[in-house]
């Protein structure tokens, strides 16, 4: 049975949720990133470490080899400036301690699409 998310959880998660997108957006042009949209955060237990989900749009398309490794290179420079973004964030919230921010980029949105296409191509049939 998986555990279900505590009150403190949630309410850790939408407040890091809202900071980490505030900082994002004033830190993008420094770290060189999209405007990207933080879709949620999965807390740990004990408010240790949040593992923190986030998409992007592209406004061009891209080949799909191109747009994964570009996913993986936002999700190497947030993940490389996740100290930084923890120091700004504890500026902002009050909490006992900022839990450790893990970046993942969430790969839902490109789920999503792939299943609308087969949609798409099984009512062409």
């Amino acid at each position: 049975m998986k555990d279900k998310p505590s009150y403190r959880t949630d309410r850790v998660a939408k407040l890091l949720s809202s900071s980490i997108t505030k900082v994002l957006d004033e830190r993008r042009g420094f770290m060189k990133t999209p405007m990207l949209a933080i879709n949620h955060i999965k807390m740990s237990p004990d408010l240790k470490l949040a593992n923190v989900y986030f998409s992007f749009y592209t406004l061009t398309e891209m080949p799909s080899s191109d747009e994964i490794s570009y996913e993986k290179e936002v999700e190497d420079i947030l993940n490389a400036h996740a100290k930084l973004l923890r120091r700004e964030i504890s500026g902002m919230v009050y909490l006992k301690s900022i839990p450790e921010l893990r970046f993942h980029y969430d790969q839902l949105l490109r789920e999503a699409d792939k299943i609308l296409d087969l949609i798409d191509r099984a009512k062409g049939q």
